[in-house]
């Protein structure tokens, strides 16, 4: 993380994991943007003063691991491609801040709403255990027994929660994608993404997003890791969005 940044970052009103507990929202919207790192310092210095910055472990910059799961045939992703609602994300992840980790589950509606549910479990992340499968089970229509782990990401991020509680950010950087030993690597590139009920209106960070000229666009870590390392997948719908990931990327 750049000195500047850090030092931006530092100036954020702090909360806990246990305040941010108060204003999750498992019925929500989230609405997802991408820019070039470079950008990050002028938003931070923008909205500090009306958002709160998670803390953990005395950490302000989480580091996380990803691993998702999938059928051998790729049916989750295929879903995203081909731009199926009322589609699963299975995924289990290692807060590496403090040691814990979840399995985790979002569902996409056809209204376009977002749920999540999650378990704790172990942090063997390659591996549905019992109780994962059971979870699964339980709040899918998905086999458990079918899916497998396709694919891993490492990433930082920094999660904000607006001052009024109606609004969470996470801003994910330094994401590194990876599968059967290959590697892809989007450390330049800022994955931005806020959550908010749906009846809530435009936020600060929104507004902000605008002024840069930054416009919303879908970003799925998951299907960016399988586009970009697996030759045989299909990618005809995901390909200009690649070329403009890879593009913002390499932007100094």
């Amino acid at each position: 993380m750049e000195p500047d940044l850090q030092l931006l970052v530092s100036d954020f009103e702090v909360t806990k994991l246990e305040d941010m507990k108060q204003i999750a929202f498992n019925e929500r919207i989230d609405i997802k943007y991408f820019f070039s790192l470079k950008l990050l310092p002028w938003l931070i210095n923008e909205i500090k003063d009306d958002y709160r910055i998670l803390k953990v472990d005395k950490m302000l910059v989480q580091p996380y691991k990803t691993v998702y799961f999938d059928t051998p045939e790729l049916h989750l992703y295929l879903d995203h491609h081909n731009g199926r609602l009322n589609r699963y994300k299975i995924r289990k992840r290692l807060y590496l801040a403090n040691n814990i980790s979840f399995s985790e589950i979002k569902f996409k509606s056809n209204k376009g709403i977002t749920f999540k549910k999650r378990v704790s479990t172990d942090v063997d992340l390659e591996t549905l255990n019992d109780e994962d499968r059971a979870f699964l089970t339980k709040n899918t229509n998905l086999q458990a027994s079918e899916l497998r782990a396709q694919a891993t990401n490492y990433f930082n991020r920094i999660t904000l929660v607006s001052k009024s509680d109606k609004e969470r950010i996470t801003m994910d950087f330094n994401l590194l994608l990876e599968r059967n030993g290959l590697e892809a690597n989007l450390g330049n590139l800022v994955i931005a993404e806020v959550k908010k009920h749906k009846s809530e209106p435009i936020t600060l960070m929104e507004r902000k997003l605008r002024e840069l000229g930054i416009k919303s666009s879908s970003f799925s870590k998951y299907c960016t890791a399988i586009a970009m390392i697996e030759s045989q997948a299909k990618t005809n719908n995901f390909k200009v969005k690649l070329r403009q990931y890879k593009k913002v990327n390499d932007e100094s």
